[in-house]
């Protein structure tokens, strides 16, 4: 689950009426950061057990951090480089390789860093590193498949280039599989411009085939071609009327040229022939979002928990969502649904309570000391969770507990040296 930290600058009119600011010290390269993400097979069941190391790659100290992946594949571990900001990631699964692997970096503050990396893996290729900035956060989702799957397809393709050196002699060459299976291996090599004249032929030869035209759709679309791509998932369509999969690619086609309004279009005929189907409703709940419509995600998301209660990403947007639109109360609810859902990830559904109790206009004592709470309650889940220090110090200020205050302004001192305000709460906690 992504980290969704609501925190906005409730500490710093704190900070102003003790009169200690400080200016803050330029972005530095060392420090701490974190990590995580989820390991699945290829059919996108989690897979526990994984470890996953991350090694500082230009730092002096190039110490590793090994992090195991729990019962829902998914891991989190700090990480500290005392200079550079790339990490190299390897990962040990008996008898299983990595397939595809998407990484994302965020600022402290979730901006993103760069675009973000999708890549199909060759047999025995490493992962890519990931740029993480000191109080960011990577994302890596992996996929893993078996070795041999893989070993498979590198000794397909080595054929395959051997065939092509007997064509430039002259020599005779045959196709050792058919079309259709020469272009799922180059596809799932990630050789898709090479599979296209392949899947032309294998369409051809079966044209009738919705198997075919789906995933020849989805080809042409990974390679940016999407008036073909609607071409073929429109054959497909007419082929298999209340089929799902070739609508979803007219459906990315609509979106990646910026057309919202047809792709909702074709996102309601989906969802009219598959109520209960939970990719369509995520893709419904993406484009209210991009269309500034929050309700109308709001309850596409309502509708994935009603089918699937234990879905905590989903609990997770709405507990955004529903803060963002001022229902403060259903958020509290949606967190703490989180929590329940995913214990590793209760420091951060504990952080968030506490920040939107602070981050309310008018707020009460009690509500105070229930923030104070929920930041502590976060940091006996991680003790070593800086951004709790820091604001559990703020809501401390706020009940009028000086003496700890300091003490979790100190903490957070601590936990995050290389912070770039550090120095600055460090001068606080003195002042006290």
């Amino acid at each position: 689950m992504n980290e969704r930290l609501l925190t906005r600058t409730f500490g710093i009119g704190l900070i102003v009426l003790i009169g200690a600011l400080i200016a803050v010290p330029a972005w530095a390269t060392s420090g701490p950061r974190e990590a995580e993400g989820q390991v699945v097979d290829a059919e996108g069941n989690p897979v526990a057990g994984v470890e996953l190391t991350f090694t500082a790659a230009d730092a002096a100290n190039r110490q590793p951090v090994t992090v195991k992946t729990n019962k829902k594949g998914r891991f989190f571990t700090s990480l500290f480089s005392d200079r550079g900001d790339n990490f190299t990631i390897s990962v040990a699964a008996e008898g299983l390789t990595t397939k595809e692997v998407f990484l994302e970096s965020r600022t402290v503050n979730k901006v993103l860093v760069g675009d973000p990396i999708t890549k199909t893996l060759k047999y025995g290729q490493s992962i890519p590193e990931i740029y993480i900035r000191p109080l960011g956060k990577g994302l890596v989702k992996i996929t893993l498949v078996p070795e041999g799957e893989l070993l498979e397809v590198a000794q397909a393709e080595a054929a395959a280039e051997a065939a092509a050196e007997a064509a430039e002699k002259g020599e005779a060459v045959q196709h050792t599989k058919d079309p259709w299976e020469e272009a799922l291996a180059l596809a799932a090599d990630g050789d898709l411009a090479d599979a296209v004249p392949l899947f032309e032929e294998a369409v051809e030869g079966k044209p009738d085939d919705l198997e075919r035209r789906e995933a020849f759709a989805k080809v042409l679309y990974q390679l940016g071609r999407h008036d073909d791509a609607v071409a073929q998932a429109g054959k497909a369509v007419e082929l298999a009327p209340k089929s799902v999969g070739p609508r979803m690619v007219i459906y990315s086609s609509h979106v990646s040229r910026g057309d919202l309004e047809a792709a909702q279009a074709v996102l309601v005929e989906a969802h009219d022939i598959a109520p209960q189907n939970t990719d369509v409703l995520e893709q419904m709940a993406y484009v209210a979002g991009e269309r500034d419509d929050p309700d109308g995600a709001i309850g596409a998301y309502e509708q994935i928990v009603a089918i699937d209660p234990a879905n905590a990403d989903t609990w997770a947007q709405l507990g955004d969502l529903y803060a963002k639109t001022g229902q403060l109360d259903k958020s509290a609810s949606a967190y703490g649904k989180v929590g329940e859902l995913d214990p590793d990830g209760a420091h951060t559904v504990f952080f968030n309570i506490g920040a939107l109790i602070m981050n309310r206009t008018t707020r009460s004592d009690a509500e105070t000391q229930k923030a104070i709470e929920a930041f502590r309650k976060a940091i006996e889940v991680k003790p070593d969770y800086a951004e709790a220090h820091k604001q559990l110090a703020f809501a401390l200020l706020g009940a009028g507990d000086r003496p700890a205050a300091k003490t979790a302004l100190l903490s957070y001192v601590e936990h995050a040296p290389g912070a770039p305000d550090a120095e600055q709460m460090k001068n606080l906690a003195n002042a006290m």
